[in-house]
């Protein structure tokens, strides 16, 4: 099971459709494959292991793999915990002549697949599949994979494995666009779930569980509750970085909570923010987030756009293939985001005004 985040609130859509997805596979016999989206971390510590666990409830057996796991049989064996040595079910026995008089049978390995190595087991299966946008780098999804990887979701879709498989696949939107470039029906919107921002209810449910379940804090919470989610906004990340810092100032306060103290916890949180866009923007040059600021963040407003729109301002500045290398860039550091077919935006609105106060 992944490492969960302690305090977990929110996000009861997505827990949701996943259960009735669950009962939707038994009832069906047929496999299911979803695409649940966000920010990395968020995924991994917050939603991974709710939905590891109901599925496991569910009589699933879980594992956690890898794009190349999708082709690579290799790769899929050593995730799935099997040895070296394969079935009688994949092996095949030829006879031939050995000697004067004598023949011989030997064993050979038939060859391995990851259609049958899913074939295994009949316990129903959930693959989580983790970093799925790397099936759009070329560099490791080879053409001659692409047939493998754009043929198994339909299996599963279809019962036709042999076991019940749940392929879960799960990272920011640069995943949806490498899925969605693959051409397979069975990566539409009726089968995608976005971890975007939680309610400010839950927020503050959150920096409330941090403050008096793990800080301790001696009093009533609510002012600093209320002035920890205004600062730090319902970007998960954000409101755990805040959240771990006023913990940590209370703790060693023996829960004692003070005016002075929470002007200190929320410019370090602040100070902690800043520094998760900087590194965000770190690979980048100056002149090139400058001018994406100016051309794609200061006209959007937060809004949505189109690759094509955003690429055509700085594409008369770097050319085509500079252009749309930074915008992949950007995709991949999670500073836009996928939110639909050919949609994008920048997912966290505190990022984007710092973004543009910084460098528009």
């Amino acid at each position: 099971m992944i490492g969960a985040t302690p305090y977990f609130h929110g996000r009861t859509d997505i827990l949701a459709d996943f259960a009735e997805a669950l009962s939707n596979v038994w009832s069906t016999g047929r496999g299911m494959i979803r695409l649940i989206y966000g920010a990395s971390r968020v995924w991994k510590v917050c939603v991974a292991p709710r939905v590891q666990e109901m599925a496991i409830n569910k009589g699933f057996y879980s594992i956690y793999s890898t794009g190349p796991s999708l082709w690579d049989a290799d790769n899929l064996r050593q995730i799935m915990g099997l040895d070296g040595e394969y079935s009688s079910s994949e092996s095949t026995h030829q006879v031939g002549f050995k000697g004067i008089y004598t023949w011989a049978r030997k064993r050979v390995r038939a060859k391995l697949s990851v259609k049958r190595l899913l074939r295994e087991s009949f316990q129903p299966l959930l693959l989580i599949l983790d970093e799925a946008q790397s099936i759009g780098n070329k560099d490791i999804l080879r053409p001659q994979n692409k047939a493998k990887v754009t043929e198994l979701p339909e299996l599963i879709h279809k019962g036709k494995i042999g076991r019940l498989v749940i392929l879960l696949t799960a990272e920011l939107g640069a995943a949806l666009t490498a899925l969605n470039n693959l051409d397979t029906s069975r990566f539409s919107e009726n089968n995608t779930s976005e971890i975007g921002t939680l309610a400010l209810e839950d927020a503050q449910a959150v920096i409330r569980d941090w403050l008096v379940r793990d800080g301790r804090a001696k009093e009533d919470p609510s002012e600093w509750v209320n002035t920890i989610a205004k600062e730090a906004g319902v970007w998960p990340r954000d409101v755990h970085s805040y959240s771990v810092h006023v913990s940590k100032h209370i703790k060693l306060r023996n829960g004692v909570m003070t005016p002075e103290g929470l002007q200190e916890v929320t410019a370090k949180g602040e100070e902690g923010q800043i520094g998760y866009y900087k590194e965000r923007v770190s690979d980048f040059y100056f002149d090139e987030i400058k001018h994406v600021a100016k051309s794609i963040w200061k006209t959007t407003s937060g809004g949505v756009f189109h690759r094509l729109n955003a690429l055509k301002p700085i594409t008369k500045i770097y050319g085509d293939q500079k252009a749309s290398d930074i915008f992949d860039r950007l995709l991949a550091k999670e500073v836009i985001a996928a939110k639909g077919i050919d949609e994008y935006h920048i997912p966290i609105d505190s990022m984007h005004t710092w973004l543009v106060d910084a460098y528009a």
